[in-house]
């Protein structure tokens, strides 16, 4: 799929597309989290969570997963 290409050269960009998915709902957050994690950052949690965190802040970063039901 050309999103998982873009993720994996670009990590950052999968960031926003998570942070963006929370206006469609859980699912599609969760969705966005699976990509970033496993195309843009080797299944690395910790450097998923730091892009989003990067973007808006730690705080943030952790209610949205908290809301998404994502564990780290």
């Amino acid at each position: 799929m050309a999103s998982e290409h873009i993720i994996s050269e670009e990590p950052a960009i999968g960031a926003r597309v998570m942070i963006k998915a929370q206006k469609f709902g859980t699912g599609e957050v969760q969705n966005a989290w699976r990509v970033l994690v496993d195309w843009g950052c080797d299944g690395d949690t910790r450097k998923a969570f730091a892009l989003v965190a990067a973007e808006v802040g730690t705080e943030e970063a952790t209610e949205i997963l908290n809301r998404a039901e994502i564990l780290v």
